[in-house]
């Protein structure tokens, strides 16, 4: 199982317009951005709830296919 990885720093203001969320991303989180880059160059983290209430930003695991298939038994079936 791959380690999980955490970037920016999330801060949840409630103002009279409504709720704001404040991402900061430092200089750590700039590379680990640019070191989970998938093929396009593009990076997928995750927004979700503490159980404290607050938020933090979770890389998402990239989907990597398998290159073999994953029943490589033969049988009448097919």
């Amino acid at each position: 199982m791959e380690k999980r990885k955490y970037v920016g720093r999330l801060d949840v203001k409630e103002t009279k317009y409504g709720e704001i969320i404040k991402v900061s991303l430092g200089p750590l989180d700039f590379q680990l951005l640019q070191d989970e880059r998938n093929e396009k160059g593009w990076v997928m983290f995750d927004l979700k709830r503490s159980k404290e209430g607050g938020y933090y930003g979770e890389i998402a695991t990239q989907f990597k296919p398998q290159t073999e298939a994953a029943n490589t038994a033969t049988d009448d079936l097919f």
